[in-house]
């Protein structure tokens, strides 16, 4: 995770983008937190294990990034790597900011209809009103005493 976190910090640094703060990355492991934040010392066998905890160590005291403990069930990071039930998963929901889209797809396909509705009532209207002029034209010529005939008194 925080080679991740670094890896964005510095594709932002080329991209021009500053970041103002050092990089947040929350853990639920309180002795991973303790051996980074404090000078103690990792015993292992492993050697990628404690090379990996010196280079991290290192961004941590040089600020470049900071961490904080939260519990498990408040990290985002691992609802992603687990089966959730149905009232865990609905928090998980919440927590990223994923909203039910069918009703707004339905509000917006609705919209839609009536926009057709009303050009639809639009374009009837103008064939009326364009009938309605040409039967007032044909009523007031035929009412009209023409130009070359000689009116009868």
């Amino acid at each position: 995770m925080a080679k991740e976190s670094i890896y964005l910090s510095r594709l932002l640094k080329a991209l021009s983008l500053e970041l103002d703060e050092p990089l947040a990355i929350e853990c639920d492991n309180r002795q991973t937190i303790r051996l980074l934040a404090e000078s103690a010392k990792l015993q292992t066998k492993l050697r990628h294990v404690d090379i990996h905890s010196h280079w991290l160590r290192q961004e941590v005291q040089q600020g470049a990034i900071t961490l904080t403990w939260q519990e498990s069930k408040k990290l985002m990071a691992d609802r992603l790597t687990k089966a959730l039930s149905r009232g865990p998963f609905d928090r998980f929901i919440e927590m990223i900011g994923l909203e039910e889209q069918e009703e707004k797809l339905k509000s917006i396909r609705r919209e839609e209809d009536l926009r057709e509705q009303l050009k639809e009532l639009k374009s009837n209207e103008r064939v009326v009103e364009a009938r309605y002029a040409a039967s007032k034209d044909m009523r007031d010529s035929e009412s009209r005493p023409s130009a070359g005939k000689k009116r009868r008194d």
